[in-house]
């Protein structure tokens, strides 16, 4: 093969190689940026997984304290139902014997009540203080005389008051459970949603998980393409720069061939006395330097 097929075919490879080279950056940059994207989505559904987590662990100190809420209040409630159902039989007894009470016993309370408050913030000289102590025992004693009388009723009274302080102590845990419970519906709404986008996100990263192996594959089958020219072009720049190592070894044994030729005919034309031209004179000044060096 000669040099300038040789030239030739370098050239083409070159013009192969620049385009290869072309095509594998835009494969690797494609193939990065893919697995870029796969990278940020795999982070997404780690965060996510990572706010279910605690989103789970909110859910489950709530469902706690909504256990304890209920071992509170479910007494209280069972306290209430007794009570009630001892509220029923008082009034059913009271109102098979019931006693007609001359007195209202709430408006004496509200007096007594009232009388002991001005008995105690006012400034009343001692005639009026007794009188007015005088009108609390009496106040006193008719109450009692009329629970007395209607015993009955004012236990019913008690009994009204102390469902009503139990039924509001419940009521607190009750409305403590219910705000619980809401949180811990909107809990479970929030780690649904997050469980569904993690799906949504797992079918993403394996859609750009296959695309940039696939993308990867081209790149590693364009890049050996590329290895294989660029082998080839290597291997025919040593075969050119072999040819031109042998061309210019020929070309300076025809030299010094060439030279070895005249310095015997300018050698021939001294022995004989012939007139030596110019270029003679530059041939045998080469031969006495030739034999200079011989020497040393």
């Amino acid at each position: 093969m000669v040099a300038s097929e040789l030239i030739n075919q370098i050239k083409d490879l070159r013009k192969e190689v620049v385009e290869l080279k072309k095509a594998v950056a835009a494969l690797n940059a494609e193939k990065e940026d893919l697995f870029k994207q796969k990278l940020e989505i795999s982070n997404k559904i780690k965060e996510s997984f990572s706010k279910i987590r605690q989103l789970k662990q909110q859910r489950d100190a709530l469902n706690d304290e909504i256990k304890e809420l209920k071992k509170k209040r479910d007494p209280l409630n069972k306290q209430i139902k007794e009570l009630t159902q001892k509220l029923k039989e008082l009034r059913k007894n009271r109102d098979s014997s019931k006693v007609e009470l001359k007195y209202n016993p709430k408006v004496i309370e509200r007096k007594i009540r009232k009388l002991e408050f001005k008995l105690e913030t006012e400034v009343l000289s001692m005639d009026k203080e007794t009188q007015l102590r005088k009108v609390i025992r009496d106040l006193n004693s008719k109450l009692k005389e009329i629970r007395e009388q209607a015993k009955d009723y004012f236990e019913i009274l008690d009994l009204k008051k102390k469902i009503k302080e139990i039924k509001h102590e419940a009521d607190k845990y009750h409305y403590k459970i219910q705000e619980n419970a809401k949180k811990t519906k909107e809990l479970h709404e929030q780690i649904i949603a997050l469980a569904k986008e993690i799906e949504t996100l797992k079918e993403k990263e394996k859609e750009l998980s296959d695309k940039a192996f696939e993308k990867k594959k081209e790149f590693l089958e364009k890049n050996e393409v590329l290895k294989q020219k660029l082998k080839e072009a290597s291997n025919l720049s040593d075969k050119l720069n072999k040819i031109k190592e042998t061309k210019t070894k020929n070309v300076e044994k025809e030299k010094n061939d060439e030279l070895e030729k005249r310095k015997k005919e300018v050698l021939e034309k001294i022995s004989k006395g012939e007139k030596l031209t110019t270029e003679d004179l530059l041939i045998y000044q080469k031969i006495l330097s030739s034999d200079e060096k011989s020497e040393e």
